[in-house]
């Protein structure tokens, strides 16, 4: 119990801390020029906004169901919407909150009929095709940006060598573990270990299992699909709002603020990276140029839809699947 109380209480400041962040961010800029920034956006605008980050969110619940499908095992759109609003608002309510999510996901999966150790993989499966979608379209369209803005030719070459490295790292890693000889030497020093023995066979038995994945990568076009809308329409978002406020500043800068907010957000320190992805986004887009007060609106406005809109759409879905647990809990007391 105490350890809980203490868990609560960092959670709860790490909260404070951030919100104050914001509004010495908003502070910092001027309440009154934050107000004018605020005025030029077109509520229209933040309907397309809003629109286009439900798209992301719709996104993310696919690259979890069709990864899933991909290592053997089906689940349904509501229960997807389940475990994908889950895991999100799980990630953004608690400070480091990717493994809580992770957690959580996997649990789903393991209801839905993987045995745990599928489960897990599936779970650092989406990860992995999350983090290098969003990597490569990060550099790509840095890349893109980099060329369009005169003044920025290293910032493309430096783009351009990510994308390549990236692309050649996963070429490697297929290339290493597709073969029958390496994946049975790794399989084989996993079934060696002495601490974690059972998980250790288990993800040596995993790896045996999905060879044909590691043959065959392009099984895995669906999920990063579905990763890349969810990346684009997010990104896209940002943007939107960046030029509704009036901010006057190049595609690179936003990918760049782009990449600083998503970087920022998983470290361990405030809920949801609250606070500091909005000091790191805005910063990044006030020295590309960009009015302080424009930025911050611009940056608020995108956090408060790529935060708040899962959180919204998880309450009634999440909520809904916890009383059902409940009383099935309560139905299996009574009748035991």
């Amino acid at each position: 119990m105490e350890l809980l109380r203490l868990r609560t209480g960092w959670h709860v400041l790490a909260a404070a801390v951030g919100i104050g962040a914001v509004v010495l961010l908003v502070a910092s800029a001027g309440f009154d020029e934050a107000g004018a920034a605020l005025a030029v956006v077109d509520p229209r605008t933040l309907v397309a906004a809003a629109m286009l980050e439900l798209v992301a969110v719709v996104s993310l619940v696919q690259v979890y169901r069709v990864t899933f499908r991909v290592t053997g095992g089906r689940i349904g759109r509501r229960d997807g919407a389940v475990l994908g609003l889950g895991a999100v608002s799980l990630t953004q309510l608690i400070p480091g909150g990717g493994v809580a999510g992770g957690l959580f996901a996997a649990r789903r999966f393991v209801r839905a009929g993987a045995d745990p150790v599928a489960a897990a993989a599936t779970v650092v499966l989406v990860g992995a095709v999350m983090l290098g979608t969003l990597g490569v379209l990060v550099a790509g369209a840095a890349t893109v940006g980099a060329v369009t803005a005169p003044g920025y030719a290293l910032h493309a070459v430096a783009a351009a060598a990510v994308v390549v490295l990236m692309v050649a790292a996963i070429a490697v890693l297929r290339g290493v573990l597709g073969r029958d000889g390496t994946r049975h030497r790794v399989a084989a020093w996993l079934g060696r270990r002495r601490r974690g023995a059972p998980l250790a066979r288990s993800l040596a038995e995993n790896l045996e299992t999905h060879r044909d994945l590691l043959r065959r990568p392009l099984v895995l076009a669906p999920s990063t699909g579905w990763a890349a809308i969810k990346w684009t329409a997010d990104l896209t978002v940002l943007a939107v709002l960046v030029h509704a406020a009036g901010g006057q500043v190049p595609l690179l800068a936003i990918v760049l603020a782009y990449a600083v907010a998503n970087l920022l957000n998983g470290l361990p320190l405030t809920p949801g990276g609250i606070g500091v992805v909005e000091l790191g986004a805005t910063g990044t887009l006030v020295a590309f140029g960009a009015e302080p007060a424009v930025a911050a609106v611009a940056v608020l406005g995108y956090r408060a839809l790529a935060v708040g809109l899962p959180l919204l759409l998880a309450v009634p879905v999440v909520g809904r699947e916890i009383r059902r647990t409940r009383r099935g809990r309560i139905e299996l007391e009574v009748t035991a």
